[in-house]
């Protein structure tokens, strides 16, 4: 949790500075030892990495030993998806239909449990006509339902928040429509 807490705060930086953090992590995953790479995206999900730490700085607040550091990750892993959905509202428009892609708490995992992704089109959908898509699950309902190429089709602008499969990200790439991409995985896309 703190490795991805990190390199979301890091990735803020980045882009605030306007440089790529994708970029800057993939030069420094040269480095022949010593390294694991860790992408910025929509912030942790899923039970066991978004969660179970509460559970650790619970117990150390009620011993009195509290994990200053711990709750710091779980606080910034708690505002990510927020955050995210902040920088998408403030890259459209009002009139923008967003489209977005991947609701699931990783690539690949059928599973909305403590989805960062899926709190952050739901923040998303307050300001902006949201869209969704994942091949993997079935959309929730509080959200609107599309299939890629309706969406592509209907959407001004189009987020992805989990990394999509190959053929996926070329129909993406391929729709000509704006793209932001909180994943690192679209190369014609403004990183978020």
């Amino acid at each position: 949790l703190m490795n991805v807490a990190f390199v979301d705060q890091f990735a803020a930086l980045c882009r605030a500075d306007d440089v790529s953090p994708h970029a800057v992590i993939q030069a420094a995953a040269t480095k022949p030892f010593g390294f694991s790479a860790f992408m910025p995206g929509a912030g942790a999900g899923g039970h066991c990495i978004a969660v179970d730490p509460e559970f650790i700085a619970a117990q150390g607040r009620n011993i009195g030993t509290p994990i200053p550091l711990l709750e710091s990750a779980l606080q910034s892993n708690r505002a990510r998806p927020l955050d995210l959905a902040n920088e998408v509202v403030a890259k459209t428009t009002p009139s923008d239909i967003v489209l977005v892609v991947g609701l699931t708490y990783k690539p690949g995992v059928p599973d909305l449990r403590e989805s960062a992704a899926l709190a952050a089109a739901r923040q998303v959908q307050r300001a902006r006509r949201v869209l969704a898509f994942d091949p993997l699950v079935d959309v929730p309902t509080d959200l609107a339902a599309v299939d890629l190429a309706t969406g592509l089709h209907k959407a001004t602008v189009v987020v992805t928040l989990v990394a999509m499969p190959e053929a996926i990200r070329a129909a993406i790439e391929a729709s000509g429509r704006r793209l932001l991409d909180a994943t690192g995985t679209l190369s014609s896309a403004m990183e978020i």
